[in-house]
């Protein structure tokens, strides 16, 4: 189990063996109809997404209704005599209704030319990610998150787990919104 903002929500972390990133999973139910979910974690560049650490967040490229690539750029950090520079990352995604009726969507890492990476500005971040929304009841979802974080550069695997803990706080905030 990994801390919670929630006591609804569940989070948990695993390490598998030989893999030094860790994977997380948060799942939580949300009072919504599945599609006013997935239309707000798909809204990627919307400002109730955005985080005090975000300086970008858009949609690079749209390939049909289903497939997109984008795109994120958050500050560096300068704190505690650490100086790191700033982290993008370029996903591509799709997302697809199940025969059950619950929607799935899949992001993976990829690389893009709108996007070339510059390493002297910024580190190029890498989180797959996925994500089910379940109808349980009407107008109430089972929301499943995993997501790996690579901050890429010279980073300690541990202090990226740290990090990737605070990302399962995504459930959390589909449930506020």
């Amino acid at each position: 189990e990994a801390k919670s903002p929630s006591p609804t929500v569940k989070n948990s972390v695993a390490l598998k063996d030989g893999d030094k990133h860790a994977t997380g999973y948060s799942e939580t139910l949300v009072k919504a109809t599945k599609e006013q979910i997935m239309a707000y974690m798909l809204d990627t560049p919307a400002r109730c997404r955005w985080s005090d650490s975000d300086v970008e967040r858009n949609i690079l490229e749209t390939k049909n209704d289903h497939h997109f690539v984008a795109y994120q750029f958050k500050k560096g950090s300068h704190c505690a005599r650490l100086k790191l520079l700033p982290r993008e990352g370029v996903s591509a995604g799709l997302w697809r209704q199940e025969t059950n009726g619950s929607f799935v969507y899949v992001s993976v890492p990829t690389e893009h030319h709108l996007k070339q990476n510059v390493p002297a500005k910024r580190i190029r971040a890498k989180m797959p990610t996925a994500f089910s929304i379940e109808e349980i009841s009407p107008g109430v979802c089972r929301v499943a998150y995993v997501n790996q974080l690579d901050l890429g550069g010279i980073f300690p695997a541990w202090v990226m787990n740290k990090i990737m803990i605070s990302n399962l706080t995504l459930t959390y905030k589909v449930q506020l919104y």
